[in-house]
């Protein structure tokens, strides 16, 4: 469950937030590459293109599944409300990998199939949804300062 920081938190202990598998393939995934303005005149052969020399790529959009958990629902309560207290009054925010040493510029833009607070095994509740974030910089990949 470690090994994921917001904006220099442990994502878990803080916020109790658990990510899936895959997490990995949505944030190395390559960005759509923007539209080069095409030229096709009717007296010439193919297609004349401009700004291929220098590509320019679309925002990446992440959609990723997380877990909510607690220990208890108070518990539960207070780790979600700091969780909701962050996004919803944050513009970027570092996504550090640490596995990964990589770290990601990120916004939020919607939480989605939010389901309600589920008692899990070894007494723990929680709850599931699935985040929206915005990857602005999909080029870039910065190492996590020392």
């Amino acid at each position: 469950m470690e090994g994921y920081k917001i904006n220099g938190l442990d994502a878990f202990s803080t916020y109790g937030i658990v990510f899936p598998k895959g997490l990995d393939k949505q944030l190395l995934k390559l960005p759509a590459k923007k539209q080069s303005i095409e030229f096709s005149y009717p007296d010439h052969d193919g297609t004349e293109r401009a700004n291929v020399d220098r590509s320019f790529y679309e925002s990446a959009t992440l959609t990723i599944g997380i877990v909510i958990l607690a220990n208890s629902e108070a518990d539960f309560y207070q780790k979600y409300g700091a969780f909701t207290a962050f996004i919803l009054n944050t513009g970027y925010f570092n996504f550090d990998v640490t596995r990964m040493k990589r770290r990601f510029k990120l916004l939020y833009k919607e939480m989605s199939d939010f389901d309600k607070l589920t008692s899990f095994d070894s007494n723990q509740i929680g709850c599931t949804a699935t985040l929206t974030l915005i990857n602005d910089f999909p080029t870039s990949f910065y190492p996590i300062p020392s």
